[in-house]
C-alpha cells in the first residue's frame, strides 16, 4: 500500500471515530436532557395537585441541585421555605445551594434560620451549627465560627473535624496553644487523619518561630 493511500486510510478511520463520538455525546445529552425534563416535569405535576406543599419544592430544589443548576434550586427552596418556614431542614437546604450561587450572604442568612429553628424545635442538629461555622470561616468571622463549632462539638463531642476547625480558627487568631490542644483532640478521635496531623505540625512550627522572636 502506498504511503498517501496509508495517510488517506489513517484519514477516513479517525473521522470515523469522531463521528462516532459525537454521537455518542449528542445521545447522552439529549438523554440527560430527557431525564431532567421528565424529573422537572414529575415534580410540577405533584407541585400541581399540592400548591400547598412545601415538601415537593424542596424535592425538586434537591434535583436541581443534584445536576448543578443552582439557580433553579435557589428559586424552587425558596418556594418550599414561604410555604413550610418552620422547617429547619428547608432552611439548610436553601442556604446550601446559595453558597453554590457564591451568595455568601444569603446563605448565612439561611443557615442562620436553620439553626433557629433546629433550637426551637429542640433538635440539636450538629450538623446546621457545622454548615453555618463554614460558612463564617469562609467569610473571614472567626468569633461566629468559633461560636457554632463549639455547639457543635456540644452535641457531636466525637467528631474530629470540629476540632480541627476550631484549632484553625485558633491558629488564624494567633493563639497557637489553643490550637494545639485542638488538634491534638482532633488526632486522638481519628489518629489516621493526615490532616489532622500535618495541621498541628504546621501549629508547631508556627509556635516555634513565636519563640524566637
Amino acid at each position: 500500500m502506498k504511503n498517501s493511500d496509508r495517510f488517506n486510510s489513517s484519514i477516513q478511520n479517525n473521522i470515523f471515530v469522531i463521528l462516532i463520538v459525537v454521537l455518542v455525546l449528542g445521545a447522552t445529552t439529549f438523554g440527560r436532557n430527557a431525564v431532567l425534563h421528565d424529573e422537572v416535569s414529575a415534580w410540577s405535576d405533584v407541585i400541581q395537585k399540592s400548591p400547598m406543599k412545601g415538601r415537593a419544592f424542596d424535592a425538586l430544589g434537591y434535583y436541581y441541585m443534584s445536576v448543578g443548576d443552582y439557580r433553579g434550586a435557589v428559586n424552587s427552596y425558596l418556594e418550599a421555605v414561604r410555604r413550610e418556614p418552620y422547617f429547619d431542614d428547608v432552611h439548610l437546604d436553601l442556604a446550601r445551594a446559595y453558597e453554590r450561587c457564591g451568595e455568601y450572604e444569603k446563605a448565612i442568612k439561611a443557615a442562620q434560620n436553620a439553626v433557629y429553628w433546629t433550637e426551637f424545635w429542640d433538635r440539636n442538629k450538629a450538623r446546621h451549627h457545622i454548615f453555618l461555622g463554614d460558612l463564617y470561616f469562609k467569610v473571614l468571622n472567626l468569633p461566629g465560627a468559633m461560636k457554632e463549632f463549639a455547639k457543635a462539638s456540644r452535641i457531636e463531642p466525637e467528631n474530629d473535624y470540629l476540632y480541627l476547625k476550631m484549632g484553625l480558627i485558633y491558629r488564624a487568631s494567633g493563639n497557637f496553644d489553643e490550637a494545639v490542644m485542638q488538634l491534638q483532640k482532633a488526632i486522638a478521635l481519628a489518629p489516621n487523619n493526615k490532616i489532622n496531623k500535618s495541621n498541628l505540625d504546621e501549629v508547631y512550627v508556627l509556635k516555634l518561630k513565636q519563640s524566637r522572636k
